[in-house]
């Protein structure tokens, strides 16, 4: 699948980007799978890296995406609104090609790449919340989730240099 699979993502994501003016349970249900998909990506490249700085960057993902998880059920529960549980078709696609990748700068590449993809559209999801939602409370938690989103996706940037230009810190051989 490769860059075809991350391709065929962010065409999928690409109907949030033209709904700005999305329902409160569509952004909040598109927000939740963005959530799901970090996480479980995450965990994924925790185990699979190749490099320190891939996996200490999935690791805070996986923090960070984790707390949002729980503010958008906090949210959801108070408005009455049924989060999705499962990934999208899309991320399961991407999260197999990368269950199927052995460890190694290929793999770290592929991870960066898909996770490049998810920002830039998270990005552009919750911005267009932070100005267009009528819902305020929806309009407050994405104008809260901005700074981590922004600081995600500076530190995507250094990482994917670093594994661009193989500078990164291979992991230790762990033996079982």
């Amino acid at each position: 699948m490769g860059l075809l699979g991350i391709a065929v993502y962010a065409a999928s994501l690409a109907v949030a980007q033209d709904q700005p003016k999305a329902a409160p349970a569509e952004f909040m249900s598109r927000a939740a799978q963005y959530c799901l998909a970090e996480i479980q990506i995450g965990e994924i490249a925790q185990k699979q890296a190749h490099s320190v700085e891939v996996a200490d960057f999935a690791t805070r993902r996986i923090d960070e995406y984790s707390k949002l998880l729980s503010d958008l059920k906090d949210l959801a529960g108070k408005e009455g609104v049924t989060l999705p549980t499962d990934l999208s078709l899309s991320s399961l696609n991407i999260q197999a090609e990368l269950e199927g990748s052995p460890s190694s700068e290929a793999f770290d590449a592929l991870y960066m790449g898909a996770i490049r993809v998810f920002q830039r559209e998270q990005l552009s999801e919750f911005q267009a919340q932070t100005k267009y939602a009528k819902d305020t409370e929806v309009q407050s938690l994405a104008a809260k989730t901005m700074p981590m989103l922004k600081a995600a996706a500076a530190s995507a940037d250094r990482v994917d240099a670093m594994v661009e230009g193989h500078t990164t810190t291979a992991r230790p051989k762990t033996t079982g």
